[in-house]
């Protein structure tokens, strides 16, 4: 029965300190999955997020939509600047006035483009502008049916668009095939112009058709503040940090909905276990091999040797076991810091049930050495386990009734915050002390 009760300490043992690796190997997680457990970090490794993350950004980047405002108004626009312009001309005419001079600076005041006073005075003599501005606008218009944007780099490469339109329309999706640039537009207005009115003058109409493109403007203007946001809640969702992780570090909490940052992590920590894993495996078994061996050794041997009965090596072992189990059970299903594990109910249960000072320190110090093993793997978590156990030892011996348990369990919190302190004080110069320290301690 002992041996069944120590096979079974170290299985349990064991079995703690790779149940998270048996998961991501046996369950890869997916997006969208709700994290069975708390996941931690045995191991010091930094999750470089541009290696893990950049190509997916540059995905995301490459699929984002692009939002457009339709601007409704460009047709009337037009219209209105060639209807005045016609009527200028048409009253300088009536007038039998030449008016160069002011039709070029009207042209260049309204229309932001300058003619020559040659060219502006055959528009001035020719008595059929009125047909030939009527043809352009209605060309014109029929361009302007299409979507025209003026910078085609943002849906350079783009599948779909959105264009924000006046309500009750609101915001629709597009091709971006749908979608031509200015240039093009301004192109095909020419090519169109010049194969109706092929007829006329040159001289004439090169102007016309010059004016006719300074009126054509995208009726497609890009909302740079939405789409910035748009653009940047895409990089938040994919930042480029490097991120550091120590023994013990919580990398994706209990009952989390994974991300598709929290899966990539969760790879990247199990491409760094698997590196060692067979290795750290193996010390990790030895180790535990090693401390159960030893406890039973100096329960048999040395205290038992001074004590007239015989010794309850099945209680010791089965609040180990417990212990175990518990501080798992903590690490798991809860995302508090490894400084909440309730490991002082061993050294307490332990005064309780078998009032024996050295036998009460020695299954504390195991069980400090066993959690330590699943918890963090460091000197500093070691330590920390040991001296908090301890302090509670030092309070637990001298309770006689049940109210006497508050003592101890008001000093508890205290002492272990006290101990995290000192194993960090004393935890690295230790650490760094001897190399056979750091591979029974810190497992890489």
């Amino acid at each position: 029965m002992k041996a069944l009760f120590n096979i079974a300490l170290v299985i349990v043992t064991f079995f703690s300190c790779y149940v998270e690796n048996i998961y991501l190997f046996v369950l890869p997680p997916q997006p969208g999955e709700v994290a069975p457990f708390t996941v931690r970090s045995q191991r010091s490794f930094n999750f470089d997020q541009e290696k893990a993350l950049g190509n997916y950004r540059k995905v995301a980047l490459s699929r984002y939509v692009p939002l457009y405002t339709y601007v409704p108004d460009r047709t009337k626009e037009a219209r209105q600047k060639m209807a005045a312009l016609s009527a200028m001309v048409a009253n300088f005419q009536g007038l039998n006035r030449t008016g160069g001079e002011e039709l070029v600076e009207y042209l260049q005041r309204e229309f932001e483009l300058t003619l020559s006073g040659d060219s502006v005075l055959k528009l001035l003599r020719y008595r059929n502008l009125d047909n030939i501005l009527d043809g352009i606008m209605t060309i014109e218009e029929s361009i302007l049916h299409s979507k025209i944007a003026e910078d085609p780099e943002p849906f350079k490469g783009k599948k779909t668009i959105e264009v924000h339109y006046p309500e009750p329309m609101g915001i629709v999706s597009h091709s971006a095939n749908e979608v031509v640039t200015l240039e093009v537009a301004r192109l095909t207005l020419q090519e169109k112009v010049k194969q109706l009115f092929w007829q006329e003058d040159e001289s004439v109409l090169d102007p016309l058709v010059q004016i006719s493109l300074a009126t054509l403007l995208p009726n497609l203007k890009y909302d740079q503040r939405e789409n910035e946001r748009r653009i940047q809640e895409i990089i938040k969702r994919y930042p480029s940090k490097v991120v550091p992780y120590k023994p013990g570090d919580i990398l994706v909490p209990f009952r989390r909905v994974l991300s598709e940052e929290d899966v990539l992590l969760l790879a990247t920590y199990q491409q760094e276990e698997n590196k060692d894993l067979y290795e750290g495996a193996s010390w990790i078994l030895l180790t535990v091999l090693f401390t159960v061996c030893f406890y039973n050794l100096f329960l048999s041997r040395i205290l038992s040797a001074g004590w007239r009965k015989p010794l309850p090596y099945l209680l010791f072992l089965s609040l180990l076991s417990t212990s175990v189990i518990i501080s798992k059970a903590c690490l798991l299903f809860t995302s508090f810091p490894i400084f909440v594990v309730p490991f002082a109910f061993l050294p307490l249960i332990t005064v309780l049930l078998h009032n024996e000072r050295i036998s009460a320190t020695c299954t504390t110090v195991m069980g400090a050495i066993l959690v330590s093993l699943f918890a963090g793997r460091t000197l500093e978590i070691l330590l920390f386990f040991t001296f908090g156990g301890v302090a509670v030892l030092l309070v637990s011996f001298e309770i006689r009734k049940r109210i006497h348990i508050m003592l101890p369990s008001l000093l508890v919190e205290s002492s272990m915050l006290s101990s995290s302190w000192l194993s960090q004080w004393i935890g690295n110069p230790l650490l760094a002390f001897s190399w056979a320290g750091r591979k029974w301690i810190s497992f890489p």
